[in-house]
């Protein structure tokens, strides 16, 4: 996901799928109670005309998840070759007649704010921990917060997951200053690094005052001491080794793997209904995300949103692929997923790059209005930051494009007296 107006993008063995593609405890916002009534369903979304639309199948309940499509917990680990096997069957070329018919419950609203205010007041609501790193996502997953999906189980398949994933394990994010601190196990390792640093010149430097400033304060370091045995401890666990970069780059992948069950049980619900009616996976293309992922993941995809509490970044989100899927599949997925927004689990957005964003809601309902009123700020400073910023970029690449001018020398008119004609 996430959302613009618009669409949108384990140990072992997911890190082949790369080859063929990509809260802190967030307290309730303190807002005063209003007594006043809303009706949840009082703003919809305006349907749009569309190219071709098709009747979709119905879709009159949402049926159970079965044993089949259990935690991926206790799913069994696809050898290589069925899993190539299952992208190549996600991918195939197929179709279908009629065209695609987008329900209103998957478009924006009248007020593009409302589809990421919902989700963010859901998170206070719930006052869902933000992971900002991957350490922190180490703890969630130690109390149990989140719940790991399987690469492929009978009814999904973990697509493009992390494609475009650059965090390492051992970077602790400090969120409120965006800064990159190492995580070290010591202060021998601290002034190691220290010493290596002293050869890389004016970046060296400006890393050496990183640790100085995180490592010099006895109780922050503690922290960070702490958080590299967790990391350490998770990649023992899971057969990492943080020597290795490549299998740092594996884990972090694995990181993002991860889920909260009522997220998951809602994935599961979707993955075994699309598979009973069609016979296939349905890929999943993102799940959670850290703080740290979800800002640099910002500057690449438009799809991912720049507001202090991301959807993704709650573990209750995943994005579903709809690139390869015929129109009769998408319509079903859709229909689908809008009956579970009707019933109020759910808020969903067809993403304009081929993904359908799904949020499950934390208590398995919709958050007060007055909290998703309240939330609207949250958007408004999200969209003026990254207005900010391009009008940033715009002025400093016109002052470079103004500076190589002048540094250009003027061209020379050749003359035909200079430059005679050859003889004919």
């Amino acid at each position: 996901m996430d959302a613009t107006p618009g669409v949108k993008p384990l140990a072992g063995l997911a890190w082949i799928l790369l080859g063929h593609a990509a809260m802190r405890a967030i307290p309730a916002a303190g807002f005063v109670a209003v007594a006043v009534v809303v009706g949840f369903m009082g703003c919809r979304r305006a349907p749009a005309p569309e190219a071709n639309p098709a009747p979709a199948p119905a879709v009159t309940s949402v049926p159970p998840a079965t044993e089949s499509a259990a935690p991926a917990s206790v799913a069994a680990t696809p050898s290589p070759e069925e899993l190539e096997d299952a992208i190549d069957r996600i991918e195939e070329e197929r179709s279908s007649a009629g065209g695609v018919a987008t329900p209103s419950e998957l478009r924006h609203y009248p007020d593009t704010r409302r589809f990421l205010a919902l989700q963010i007041a859901d998170a206070q609501e719930a006052a869902l921990k933000i992971p900002h790193d991957d350490a922190e996502l180490v703890e969630m997953i130690r109390a149990g917060k989140l719940v790991r999906l399987a690469p492929m189980t009978d009814t999904y398949l973990l697509y493009e997951i992390g494609e475009d994933a650059k965090d390492d394990p051992l970077i602790h994010y400090d969120a409120d200053k965006n800064k990159d601190v190492p995580l070290l196990p010591s202060m021998e390792a601290v002034e190691q690094k220290k010493a290596e640093l002293e050869t890389e010149g004016v970046k060296g430097r400006a890393q050496t005052a990183v640790l100085d400033t995180y490592y010099g304060d006895a109780a922050g370091r503690d922290v960070l001491f702490k958080e590299y045995q967790e990391v350490a401890s998770f990649a023992a666990e899971n057969g990492y080794a943080l020597t290795d970069a490549a299998d740092r780059v594996r884990m972090h992948r694995d990181l993002l793997s991860y889920i909260r069950p009522e997220a998951r049980d809602v994935l599961l619900k979707v993955a075994e209904a699309y598979h009973r009616q069609f016979d296939r996976l349905l890929p999943v293309t993102s799940v959670v995300r850290t703080e740290r992922y979800q800002r640099r993941l910002g500057g690449v995809n438009a799809n991912a949103t720049r507001v202090e509490i991301a959807p993704h970044t709650t573990g209750d989100a995943f994005d579903v692929s709809y690139r390869y899927m015929a129109p009769d599949e998408q319509n079903f997925v859709m229909n689908l997923v809008a009956k579970l927004e009707d019933e109020q689990k759910v808020e969903a957005l067809r993403e304009n790059r081929g993904h359908i964003h799904i949020y499950a809601f934390a208590e398995g309902t919709r958050p007060p209005e007055a909290m998703v009123d309240a939330a609207r700020s949250f958007v408004d400073a999200a969209r003026a930051e990254r207005a900010e910023e391009s009008r940033a970029y715009k002025k400093a690449h016109a002052a470079k494009r103004a500076k190589r001018a002048k540094r250009k020398p003027a061209a020379v008119k050749r003359t035909s007296a200079a430059h005679p004609r050859a003889p004919r």
